[in-house]
C-alpha cells in the first residue's frame, strides 16, 4: 500500500501536468477501487481533472477493467493499446519475481505513450510483505529510475510515512491479538509469521518509499 506521505506528493505532482497529458490513465496493479472520489489523493485529483482511469490488476473483481497477467504477451499488448500517457506503478515491483524486474520495468516504458508519464514507486525501508511474495526490492531513487534508461527523470523523492508503532496505536480493536498469536505460531504459515515478525524492526524506524516521475520523450 503507498504510504499517505507518497500519495501526496505525487498529486502534487500532477499540477505540472496538462490535462491532455492524463488520459488514459493506466493504474497497474491497482487493486480493487472506486470509481468515485474518496480513494487516494492521486485518484482523487485525476478525477476531478477528468482523467479516463483503466485499472489493470491480476485479480478478477469489480472495478478492474484488464484482469492478466503483465508477462503474458497477450495481456501486455491490451496494455499497448490504450496508449496510455499516464502510467501509475505503486508499490508493485517489490511483488514480482525477482529475476523478472528488468522485464517488468521494459514493458511499462513499452506500454507507455511517446510523451507520456510514468509516476512510479517502490519501498525503500519496509518490512518483508506478502502479495502474494516480496522480492525485497528496496531500491533508492537513482536505482529505480536505472531500470528505465530511455526515460527522463522529471521529479524524485523519498517519501517519509508512519513507524509500527504508530500503526499498533491507531489498528482497530482486536489487530494486536491477532499479530500475537501469529507470532506464537511460527509453523502454521512460515512465511506469514516471518512477515509479522518482521515488522518489528520499524517499531520505532518510519516506512520510507521511493517515489519518480519519468516522462518517455516523443522521439524514440
Amino acid at each position: 500500500m503507498m504510504l499517505e506521505a507518497a500519495d501526496r506528493w505525487f498529486a502534487a505532482q500532477l499540477a505540472a501536468l496538462p490535462a491532455s497529458a492524463l488520459s488514459p490513465c493506466c493504474d497497474i496493479g491497482s487493486g480493487v477501487v472506486s470509481a468515485a472520489p474518496g480513494g487516494t489523493q492521486l485518484r482523487d485529483r485525476l478525477i476531478e481533472r477528468g482523467a479516463r482511469l483503466v485499472n489493470f490488476d491480476r485479480k478478477i473483481a469489480p472495478g478492474i477493467d484488464i484482469s492478466g497477467d503483465i508477462f503474458d504477451p497477450a495481456d501486455n499488448r491490451q496494455l499497448a493499446r490504450l496508449n496510455a500517457r499516464l502510467i501509475i506503478c505503486t508499490n508493485v515491483i517489490e511483488h514480482i519475481p525477482g529475476e523478472r524486474i528488468g522485464e517488468f520495468a521494459r514493458i511499462l516504458s513499452d506500454c507507455l505513450a511517446g510523451g507520456g508519464y510514468l509516476f512510479i514507486s517502490a519501498p525503500r525501508s519496509h518490512p518483508y510483505h506478502l502479495d502474494p511474495i516480496d522480492n525485497m526490492y528496496r531500491p533508492g531513487p537513482e536505482e529505480l529510475a536505472g531500470l528505465f534508461p530511455d526515460l527522463n527523470v522529471l521529479a524524485a523523492a523519498v517519501a517519509v510515512g508512519p513507524t509500527y508503532w504508530h500503526e499498533l496505536k491507531h489498528a482497530a480493536p482486536g489487530y494486536s491479538w491477532r499479530m500475537t498469536r501469529r507470532l506464537l505460531k511460527p509453523f502454521r504459515n512460515f512465511q506469514r509469521w516471518k512477515a509479522t515478525a518482521h515488522r518489528f524492526g520499524w517499531l520505532w524506524r518510519p516506512y520510507q518509499e521511493t517515489c519518480l516521475v519519468l516522462h518517455k520523450s516523443n522521439v524514440m
